[in-house]
């Protein structure tokens, strides 16, 4: 019983309480502003692309490879 106190005690004092146990605002709008948003293209996708359009051009036969995996 004695162990199971002071581990009670460890863990409180290893996690503090939390101030506001709820939202400080509405979070809905922000929701629904990111779900309205327009889809961006990054260097990322591009380059992926790039590289896979070079690819088939390149290496036709992986065309089967590329099918199979989308």
């Amino acid at each position: 019983m004695i162990e199971e106190k002071r581990l009670a005690r460890l863990l409180r004092s290893a996690f503090p309480p939390t101030a506001a146990l709820s939202p400080t605002h509405d979070l809905w709008p922000a929701v629904v502003d990111h779900s309205y948003a327009k889809d961006a293209w990054s260097w990322i996708d591009l380059g992926v692309a790039a590289a896979a359009a070079l690819a088939l051009v390149l290496f036709p036969n992986l065309l089967w490879l590329l099918a199979y995996h989308l």
